[in-house]
């Protein structure tokens, strides 16, 4: 049997999903004292769990999920990448979304709870300073939708 114990700070800070685990027992080879980057998150029970799988967005980052399922009392749940969906309450969709839909969402941490959550209410997350790009300057580009004036 593998079983990591990370810490943070010599303190024990997270469980490693079992499903992570028994994913990379076969993929890596990890000595005692050995480092590895993983991505922390809390899990249902509220427990911080770690993986080494990568989401397709992390928090603070915009992303187009698909809604994977709908859970009427709380909200629709999105692939992320990860084995647990990503929570998008209904209290956070701009308009309801359904199962299929794929949606653009910012990736927000609830400051209660520690959670991570996704929202549909993109206007409060957007900045509305002058961003100080170079001339001829690579930058990514997510394209929201389209207004009377065209494509922004």
């Amino acid at each position: 049997m593998l079983a990591f114990l990370l810490t943070h700070n010599e303190q024990p800070n997270a469980i490693p999903s079992r499903r992570n685990c028994n994913k990379n027992r076969n993929k890596v080879e990890l000595k005692p004292k050995d480092k590895l980057d993983v991505f922390v998150y809390r899990d249902s029970e509220d427990r911080l769990v770690a993986t080494t799988e990568t989401p397709l967005a992390t928090v603070g980052e915009f992303a187009y999920l698909k809604v994977v399922s709908v859970n009427r009392n709380i909200g629709a749940f999105l692939n992320w990448g990860l084995a647990k969906d990503l929570l998008l309450p209904f209290r956070e969709q701009e308009s309801p979304v359904r199962l299929g839909d794929s949606v653009i969402v910012h990736i927000g941490l609830d400051e209660k709870t520690n959670r991570i959550f996704a929202s549909t209410r993109l206007n409060r997350h957007l900045s509305r300073d002058t961003p100080a790009y170079r001339d001829g300057q690579a930058v990514n580009l997510l394209i929201l939708g389209r207004t009377p004036l065209g494509y922004p």
